[in-house]
Formats: C-alpha cells, sequence, structure tokens
C-alpha cells in the first residue's frame, strides 16, 4: 500500500502493516479515530485506499479522517 510519510516522504507498507488503514464502514467517531491513532502510530499522513483508488480517489489523507472525527455525530 502506498503511504505518505509525515516528513513528506513516499514508500510503501505491507497488507499486515495497513491491515486497519481503511474507511468502509467507519460511521462512528469512535471508528475514525481509531482510523486516526493508527495513521499517526505509522507516522503516515496519507494512505491509498486500494478500493477507492480503482474508481479515481485520491489518497485518504489525515486532515480528512479529522474532518471525519469533527464531523461525526456518535
Amino acid at each position: 500500500m502506498k503511504v505518505v510519510y509525515a516528513d513528506g516522504t513516499v514508500g510503501k507498507i505491507t497488507e499486515e502493516e495497513g491491515k486497519n488503514l481503511y474507511i468502509h464502514n467507519r460511521f462512528t467517531k469512535s471508528a475514525w479515530k481509531e482510523l486516526e491513532d493508527e495513521m499517526i502510530r505509522l507516522n503516515i499522513v496519507k494512505f491509498d485506499e486500494p478500493n477507492l483508488s480503482k474508481v479515481g480517489f485520491e489518497m485518504i489523507s489525515l486532515e480528512f479522517v479529522r474532518d471525519k472525527i469533527a464531523s461525526a455525530e456518535f
């Protein structure tokens, strides 16, 4: 999986390392917070969501995840 690290470098992580980097079925504030925590743990600011990249979506950014946390109602 392609990622962008906090220092701006682009790299790849294994499928195992990225197993929690997805947005499918994340509907609650806590689910989005889990994703934010995983991104922070891996020191990444963007990741390539394989299912979305097939349909032309950009990489999922930490900013996007934080916006979802802020806008989630529960």
